[in-house]
């Protein structure tokens, strides 16, 4: 591959090693930012606005969340894809690909986000909401988050050019700083006594700027992925449609099962209950999180070692050991203290029991167990059928948790969800398995000699 004048310099030049030490060292980056922004906007948003327009300006912060759906999973699909040529040393067909998501999401954001932009600017919000008088030009707020949404969905096209060119470290540390930046901006914005409007215009002004000067950058670090509308191949992204909606299955299914539970212990237990299990489960999720650090990094490693199943079967062995353990330590953890942690967190408000904490945290590492084969399939395009699995299984065990909820309690809904998960994992195992990826004897090879011999 180095032999390729066009692709002499890019990252997968270096070793394995270096790389996910980098991509790992990004991930934590990126966890900090996302922690440290949320430990820090509640009481500095609050203490500048109250706790009205604060909660006016969640709702309205959710927007972009659901606005990056409209990538439907292109940018995942993509990524892989030119990540597979590129290793090939056919860099010009991942160019054509990368050339025609820059043209399709460029048309989301003129010919869908704009009209939604201009919609949100002028529609009557205060005929629907009951607006305090400090949320000032609340269509203005509204707008330039939509804007803010939008533009954000350049970012997924710059993502797959830094993974395309064996550099996921540089481009996901990029992106966290600009998230970092934009934040702090805000926050100072507020901080200082303006109101919504101000600080969505900042949000959006911040972006525009970092993603220009990320585009940039990407474009002179990978010089063989320069824009030219002309070299686009819409048939090659064509070919990606179906991997690519699959990952938008994805949240779906993790929206089915988290909202979907929620809504079930309200309505057959109390609001009580739902603040127990939210509050535990949160734990886990930011467990998961945690594993996500690791598991995240080695996905570009996937897709660049298909083809090569003595390196596949390392990286497997590298990632179920790293997932699987620190999972397992963190839900050791969990049920040593967490039950104290809860009890503090809430300031003696919630009390939760040790056997549900005991169950969830085995959920725990079971999902972490699960990201392995699962993160497999997405990184080589062939997850096809695992986001209506999850659905599926969603729905099931929201249906058995109906069933088991009034005389089990919060233990039987925890109980289903670990049940569905070891069947969640099974399918990802035996889906990895026959499509070839997933070989239990080259895994128990590597795993004898210690994983040792990264190059």
């Amino acid at each position: 591959m180095t032999g390729n004048p066009l692709i002499s310099r890019v990252g997968w030049s270096g070793s394995v090693r270096g790389r996910l030490v980098r991509g790992m060292s990004a991930n934590v980056f990126g966890q900090a930012v996302t922690i440290g922004v949320q430990l820090v906007s509640l009481p500095v948003l609050i203490r500048a606005w109250g706790v009205e327009v604060y909660g006016l300006w969640l709702v309205i912060s959710a927007i972009p969340v659901y606005l990056a759906l409209l990538d439907a999973g292109f940018g995942t699909a993509a990524g892989n894809h030119m990540i597979a040529r590129v290793v090939k040393a056919h860099p010009s067909d991942a160019a054509r690909v990368y050339n025609a998501l820059n043209l399709l999401v460029l048309f989301v954001i003129a010919g869908i986000g704009g009209p939604i932009v201009v919609l949100a600017l002028w529609f009557p919000w205060d005929a629907f909401f009951e607006l305090p008088a400090f949320a000032g030009r609340f269509n203005i707020a509204v707008a330039a988050v939509t804007a803010y949404g939008f533009v954000s969905l350049l970012m997924s096209v710059l993502q797959a050019g830094f993974r395309a060119n064996g550099d996921y470290a540089f481009g996901a540390a990029l992106s966290h700083a600009l998230r970092l930046l934009e934040s702090a901006a805000m926050l100072a914005v507020a901080a200082v006594g303006y109101g919504l409007a101000a600080a969505a215009i900042t949000l959006l002004a911040v972006r525009i700027a970092g993603t220009a000067v990320i585009a940039v950058t990407m474009h002179k670090t990978v010089p063989w992925l320069a824009f030219r509308p002309g070299e686009a191949s819409f048939a090659e992204l064509r070919r990606l449609m179906r991997p690519a909606f699959a990952v938008m299955l994805f949240p779906a299914a993790f929206a089915i099962s988290l909202q979907g539970m929620t809504l079930l212990i309200a309505a057959l237990i109390s609001m009580q209950a739902v603040v127990v299990f939210t509050a535990v489960r949160t734990l886990t999720r930011v467990g998961l999180q945690t594993v996500a650090i690791v598991t995240q990094a080695v996905m570009p490693e996937y897709a660049a070692a298909q083809d090569d199943h003595v390196r596949l079967a390392r990286l497997l062995a590298f990632n179920a050991t790293a997932a699987f353990g620190l999972a397992l330590m963190l839900a050791v953890g969990l049920c040593a203290g967490g039950v104290w942690f809860i009890g503090a967190w809430s300031g003696g408000q919630v009390d939760a029991p040790l056997g549900l904490v005991g169950l969830m945290a085995a959920v725990m590492v079971v999902q972490a167990a699960a990201t392995v084969p699962l993160n497999l399939l997405i990184s080589v395009n062939r997850h096809s059928g695992c986001g209506i699995v999850m659905i599926a299984g969603a729905l099931v065990s929201l249906a058995g948790t109906a069933l088991l909820l009034p005389q089990g309690g919060l233990d039987a809904a925890a109980a289903m969800l670990l049940a569905t998960e070891i069947v969640m994992l099974a399918i990802f195992i035996r889906q990895a398995a026959r499509s070839g990826l997933l070989d239990a004897n080259d895994m128990r090879r590597q795993w004898r000699a210690g994983m040792t011999g990264w190059q």
